[in-house]
């Protein structure tokens, strides 16, 4: 996650210039960059859940993996998971955020 929010930000360096030059604050700016790494973490641990959860009753059913992995997806175990992913993802979210708001505005309207 951390990878594309950086690469997001790189790519729109031009418009997060723009922002900066129109007057938003570094704090929304910052904040729209965090809500786009929160939405892809919302997106993320969704489609992670329902794979792990097909994955739970499918292995069962291939005869050569069945007897060797079994595991049955409980909320005792996904809420912890869950919890630390989005933990994850706020943090990897700032990195990106923080280097966005140290552009100089010019600086983010020359890059392409």
């Amino acid at each position: 996650m951390l990878t594309t929010l950086v690469l997001a930000t790189q790519e729109r360096a031009r418009d997060i210039g723009i922002f900066a030059a129109i007057g938003w604050s570094t704090g929304r700016i910052m904040q729209s960059i965090v809500i786009e790494g929160m939405l892809i973490c919302a997106i993320g641990c969704g489609v992670g859940v329902l794979l792990s959860i097909l994955a739970a009753y499918g292995f069962p059913r291939i005869p050569t993996i069945g007897n060797l992995i079994s595991f049955k997806p409980s909320a005792g175990l996904i809420v912890p998971v869950i919890g630390a992913a989005v933990m994850l993802c706020i943090l990897g979210a700032l990195l990106p955020a923080w280097r966005a708001v140290r552009m100089l505005p010019a600086e983010a309207l020359r890059r392409m």
